[in-house]
């Protein structure tokens, strides 16, 4: 069957390619043949009419008076040779006339056509007749739809038309020969060429797609769209130059299609097509006789293996049913095949015995194994959570190392500037005890007290900025509640926070923030993620050293979500580490800090407590960003 199978592909595929390389032999060798007639016929009208006595006839009769004898034996003798030369030729030539300008005619035109056919209505000469007359004495091939245009008669016959001036420099002289053979077979000749057991159609269509040559004498004059309906295709063949084959489908059949220009006329072309459906007959045919013998093959192999399965069905029922037994459960793995014979039987149940005590023990094993695995999964995910809460804690703990650090230095100046204010107290209080004070001291504490007061209620405003700043950020990132905030101010207070980390730095942080966005979220996860991007950068973006910009920018999409996009113009990074960082536990700083949870805590935040996205972008040398988008909910 496979081999069957085969030979089909292969032979498909040789019957492709030679029905190609049939079709393009078709047009060609028609082609070679077309150029053959057409000089065979160019030389029979040259043979013709350069016989000295036929263009000294044709000069004297029509150019000597009606009057003069000779006149009238020169038309005699024209008119003869004609009809001698149509005699001779009768097979090929149906008619064979001369028009020379200024209404002179010889011979036998086509039935319908006469000299009068070359002018229009108003006396002028139509467009054949100049296209004649401009060919400079080549032939030129008239097709039936070409001749209906210019004559407005219908012809199924091609017509030859050759312009003889020479005879007479001040007359076109035309020569006009209609040939008897209009069908393709007939004018090419083509024997041998066609192969009946490949269905292929050759024709000739001129410039517009009308037929002028075909195997049918009723489909000649007709247009190529009336039998191919595509007019892609139909392009196709027109603008093609030289031989042009291809495969495509007309009309709903597969098909090859080849075409060529031919001598006749530069605009003409010759177009032979095989339908495809028809190349595999004999093909399905010798597929279908080795389907049959190998069924036949097949339903004796069957009833063969039968009678001999019917020596051995007992046995192996019964080991079958065993299997069948293992197969529902591990409740049939005590269940043990009796052993009842001395053959190959005996050998299959001893090895299906030893098979099921394996699977009691295999089985055991995947439990246990089970068991082993969903107890270290849990403890996994146990630590992962403990981990990412305490990696929480960490930056919260940071956060109040940080804030109670900065606090310490207005306080202190505070502390300071109060104990002056008590000191300078204390002396107005011994000088007003002495009686010795004088106005002099009195403006000395007014100014002391006036500096030291500005300077105690700056320091403090500041410590008031810090603390409340602290609160909210804290506050929010150990709460899971949503409130509504301003999303410039609530920036503004994360920045704020960060102060302890960020004084150190060279770094500044630009917030790009409409002053009205309003919003209801996890006020904790905005401060969690924005906290995270920010000492991220701080860690792997910068060295200590380094001077840069990070750019928080926030707006509102319209979709109604909310788009944080986060940037600084750092190192940057490679592709593979970008594909990484939110996986849980990867840092390139481990040693140095980093525990590799920052952006994995950042990543799970997004996706769960806000149930957006986040997107990270970055090249080595071009710093790097993060876009997070989420919705904006009640």
């Amino acid at each position: 069957m496979i081999a069957s199978l085969t030979s089909f592909i292969i032979t498909r595929s040789t019957i492709q390619k030679q029905a190609i390389s049939h079709s393009d032999q078709i047009v060609t060798q028609i082609a070679e043949n077309i150029n053959f007639v057409t000089k065979y016929y160019d030389d029979m009208m040259s043979h013709f009419i350069v016989d000295p006595k036929i263009q000294s006839a044709i000069w004297k009769s029509i150019n000597l008076k009606d009057s003069n004898k000779e006149k009238q034996q020169n038309l005699d003798y024209i008119n003869t040779s004609i009809s001698d030369f149509l005699s001779t030729k009768s097979t090929d030539i149906s008619a064979l006339g001369i028009y020379a300008s200024g209404g002179y005619s010889f011979g036998v035109f086509p039935k319908g056509i006469s000299p009068n056919s070359f002018f229009d209505e108003a006396g002028k000469e139509n467009n054949l007749l100049k296209k004649i007359v401009s060919a400079n004495g080549s032939p030129v091939w008239v097709s039936p739809a070409e001749w209906l245009v210019h004559f407005n008669k219908k012809m199924n016959s091609i017509i030859i038309c050759r312009n003889f001036n020479k005879i007479d420099s001040t007359r076109n002289i035309v020569l006009i020969m209609e040939l008897k053979t209009y069908k393709l077979s007939d004018l090419c000749s083509p024997d041998g060429i066609y192969d009946e057991s490949i269905n292929n159609t050759s024709f000739i269509i001129d410039e517009n797609g009308n037929i002028v040559s075909h195997m049918e004498e009723n489909i000649i004059g007709q247009n190529i769209a009336a039998f191919i309906k595509s007019k892609p295709i139909i392009d196709r063949i027109k603008i093609s130059k030289g031989l042009t084959s291809f495969r495509t489908t007309v009309n709903n059949t597969d098909s090859y299609i080849s075409a060529i220009d031919i001598s006749i006329n530069e605009n003409w072309k010759l177009i032979n097509i095989i339908d495809n459906s028809l190349l595999y007959r004999d093909t399905y045919k010798a597929i279908y006789i080795s389907i049959i013998i190998w069924g036949i093959c097949v339903f004796i192999a069957f009833i063969i293996s039968m009678g001999i399965s019917l020596n051995v069905s007992i046995a192996v029922k019964t080991v079958a049913k065993g299997l069948s037994d293992i197969a529902e459960g591990e409740t049939h793995l005590d269940k043990r095949l009796e052993i009842t014979s001395n053959d190959e039987i005996r050998d299959l149940v001893i090895a299906f015995n030893k098979i099921q005590d394996k699977e009691k023990e295999n089985i055991k094993s995947i439990k246990n194994s089970q068991l082993e695995l969903i107890e270290t999964l849990t403890t996994l995910q146990n630590t992962q959570a403990q981990l990412v809460q305490s990696e929480k804690m960490a930056s919260l703990g940071s956060l109040v190392a940080g804030i109670a650090h900065e606090i310490n230095t207005p306080i202190g100046i505070s502390v300071t500037a109060a104990s002056h204010i008590m000191s300078k107290t204390q002396d107005f209080t011994s000088l007003l005890e002495s009686k010795t004070l004088k106005r002099s001291d009195l403006n000395e504490l007014s100014t002391t007290l006036t500096e030291a007061m500005e300077i105690l209620l700056r320091n403090l405003h500041r410590a008031s900025e810090l603390i409340k700043s602290f609160k909210q950020v804290a506050v929010d990132q150990t709460h899971e509640d949503k409130r509504e905030l301003n999303v410039k101010k609530y920036l503004e207070e994360i920045v704020l926070s960060l102060t302890p980390s960020l004084k150190k730095r060279k770094i500044n942080i630009h917030i790009n923030c409409d002053d009205n966005i309003q919003i209801k979220v996890y006020a904790g996860s905005v401060s969690q993620i924005i906290t995270n991007l920010i000492m991220n950068s701080l860690m792997h973006a910068y060295e200590i050293d380094d001077t840069g910009t990070i750019v928080i920018k926030a707006y509102n999409s319209a979709d109604n979500k909310l788009i944080l996009e986060f940037s600084d113009d750092g190192k940057g990074m490679e592709q593979d580490v970008v594909s990484k960082i939110f996986d849980p536990f990867f840092t390139t700083k481990r040693g140095n800090g980093g525990t590799g949870l920052g952006l994995h805590l950042v990543y799970n935040i997004v996706y769960q407590m806000l149930e957006g996205t986040i997107v990270c972008k970055s090249e080595p040398g071009k710093g790097t960003s993060f876009v997070i988008e989420f919705p904006i909910k009640e």
